[in-house]
């Protein structure tokens, strides 16, 4: 295996600047990224062998891969611990705009904004297409799997303004997701997330509302609808589900009681709208990315910013914390792929 078009930049935390490390061996033994660590975080890794935009990351429950997405149609599956590219898959005749791993790290699901095949279900172990999802007709911007592997929903941007639920038993058992029901509202639907217990999901939409529902998820069942002011871009549950937190083009962040629907705090320091959120999996850490070319990471219990990386050189449209807590992904409208960790 090679490295691909591996880019060196410097980047900053106050005074203390750091050369990125583009070697596996380098790594050495990685500290959790925490409150009392992140002053230290590094960029270990970058590529750009995406064409631009970059879309999407997401990791392997275990850890192991990171599987990141473009306009360029093509999925692309790294070796966290080697930094090889171990696969690309040609996914889609357009843009790979969300990219979702089943909890126990069987299945890839790709959204795109391909008329041909909206969503698609990949197998990891052959890395060939499994089957098609029909259930929209415009860009599917969010999936998620339901933590029990059971459920998979799926949600329309532009004007489809679906959520599908999909049965992954049945994707199993006959090589076809059945549909189980669908809830339409009244924006493109930018966010999705399901609670650590399956037992609320919630949706963030282009209209600026975000919706919290109960087990049953039904369209009039919904607990809360939450003002979050301007057009939401992603959300995301707390490991606990006692939290929600949507960010949305007005460069704010917020955080709300899922307990009693109320706004429990703002996060603001973006300079421009963002594009990504995502919890650390021990829900005290939050990280945020977006159009001015930065991306934070925040103390959840007195809502303080404890790291700012910033002169990435282009718009960050996705970033996560890896399952394990050690690491964070980025990618951005130059489609530049980093991997960032706190060395021991």
């Amino acid at each position: 295996m090679t490295f691909y078009n591996l880019k060196f930049s410097l980047f900053c935390l106050g005074l203390l600047c750091f050369v990125p490390i583009i070697s596996a061996q380098d790594r050495g033994n990685v500290a959790p990224i925490t409150a009392e660590t992140v002053e230290s975080i590094q960029e270990f890794f970058s590529s750009s062998v995406h064409e631009p935009w970059g879309r999407s990351v997401a990791f392997s429950p275990d850890s192991t891969l990171l599987a990141t997405g473009s306009d360029d149609g093509i999925i692309r599956l790294w070796d966290v611990e080697t930094l090889e590219l171990v696969q690309e898959i040609p996914a889609h005749d357009g843009s790979v705009l969300e990219l979702a791993f089943s909890p126990d790290g069987a299945l890839l699901v790709s959204g795109s904004w391909d008329e041909t095949a909206r969503a698609k279900i990949w197998s990891m172990e052959t890395f060939e297409e499994i089957t098609i999802l029909n259930g929209h007709f415009d860009d599917i911007i969010s999936i998620k799997f339901a933590n029990n592997g059971e459920i998979l929903a799926t949600a329309g941007g532009g004007n489809d303004r679906n959520i599908v639920f999909w049965d992954v038993a049945s994707l199993l058992e006959t090589g076809t997701a059945n549909e189980l029901r669908s809830v339409e509202l009244s924006g493109g639907v930018d966010g999705i997330a399901f609670a650590s217990d399956d037992m609320l999901f919630a949706a963030g939409t282009w209209d600026g509302h975000a919706y919290i529902w109960g087990p049953e998820k039904e369209d009039l069942d919904h607990l809360y609808t939450l003002d979050h002011g301007e057009a939401i871009t992603e959300i995301d549950f707390n490991p606990t589900g006692t939290l929600l937190v949507t960010v949305g083009k007005d460069r704010i962040a917020r955080l709300w009681d899922t307990e009693t629907g109320l706004e429990v705090g703002i996060l603001s320091d973006h300079r421009r709208e963002i594009w990504s959120v995502d919890f650390n999996p021990t829900g005290d850490l939050i990280v945020t990315c977006g159009l001015d070319e930065t991306m934070r990471i925040w103390d959840v219990s007195d809502q303080r910013q404890l790291a700012n990386l910033e002169n990435m050189g282009a718009g960050i449209t996705d970033c996560a914390f890896s399952p394990d807590g050690s690491l964070i992904a980025s990618i951005d409208t130059n489609g530049v792929v980093r991997l960032w960790q706190v060395p021991e």
